[in-house]
């Protein structure tokens, strides 16, 4: 298998292209130090620096990006930017010179047995692609005709308490992230075009239920949407839509979570920015 790396100064070089004139502030622990665009700053306060794993982390102490993570993310959407582009990319070939998925998540049933996965690809000419592979029992296979459809991490749903929320986000990579501080979160395989099957529905039927939108119209259509099918389905004792305040346009809770740990916040102090926006939503809590 042949990998092809950006290393970190094309990272630097491709962040600090976008952004204009900057000036080092200490090369040897490779802090850079640029103007802030949410404040007047004439003293150039912003800095970016490299994370062990690779990423670009951006911070303002005059903005207080350690307590209000919020900023952290306007600051990279004044840039231009978004999250995504300031993690380091990676390609994938196998042995046969066929592009490798540059990320992959398993759908599974009750008992953990893989059904199919969602598989995303980073094309050459900067494009990406998805498409679901059935899982034949020796490798995956692409197209998922026929195979039954399942929420995405439907063993931790069926785990979990029934009082315990379920959140349904857009997107595998969103679910996870919410599994790492402590929460219950679940997708639908390509996105807010997917249609809503009846036995997702069944699924989480009886147990509180959260939908949590991108910052963006198909998403929150989406939202809007699913919470109407359930609401007509019925048997949900508490279902809430919970938009998130604050983000930049096409902002979403996995950018809001990765600029929380970049603020090195706890799991429970992520947890509870996220149970506050349930808490605040206007849309919490109907009961059907």
């Amino acid at each position: 298998m042949m990998i092809d790396y950006e290393n970190a100064e094309t990272i630097y070089r491709r962040f600090f292209q976008s952004i204009g004139t900057y000036q080092c502030v200490n090369n040897g622990f490779r802090k850079w130090r640029f103007h802030c665009p949410v404040h007047q700053d004439d003293k150039a306060s912003a800095l970016a620096w490299l994370g062990d794993d690779g990423r670009i982390i951006i911070g303002c102490p005059v903005c207080d990006t350690r307590h209000h993570p919020e900023v952290r993310l306007a600051i990279i959407s004044q840039l231009g930017l978004k999250v995504s582009d300031l993690m380091p990319k990676e390609k994938k070939w196998d042995e046969k010179g066929n592009l490798e998925p540059t990320s992959a998540w398993n759908y599974r049933d009750e008992n953990g047995r893989i059904l199919y996965r969602s598989a995303r690809f980073d094309l050459p000419d900067g494009k990406k692609r998805f498409e679901l592979q059935a899982w034949n029992g020796r490798e995956f296979v692409r197209g998922a005709k026929g195979v039954r459809r399942v929420l995405y991490n439907l063993p931790a749903i069926v785990r979990a308490s029934k009082s315990k929320t379920i959140w349904l986000v857009e997107g595998e990579k969103k679910a996870d992230i919410m599994g790492e501080v402590g929460l219950v979160a679940t997708a639908v395989a390509t996105g807010s075009a997917a249609p809503w099957e009846p036995q997702f529905t069944e699924s989480i039927r009886g147990r509180p239920v959260a939908i949590m939108p991108d910052n963006d119209g198909p998403s929150k259509h989406f939202a809007e949407r699913v919470a109407g099918i359930l609401m007509c389905d019925g048997g949900f004792d508490r279902l809430a839509v919970v938009p998130l305040c604050g983000l930049p346009a096409k902002g979403d809770i996995w950018d809001l979570i990765r600029s929380c740990k970049d603020s090195e916040m706890t799991k429970e102090e992520i947890s509870q920015i996220i149970q506050n926006a349930l808490d605040g939503s206007p849309f919490r809590w109907r009961r059907v």
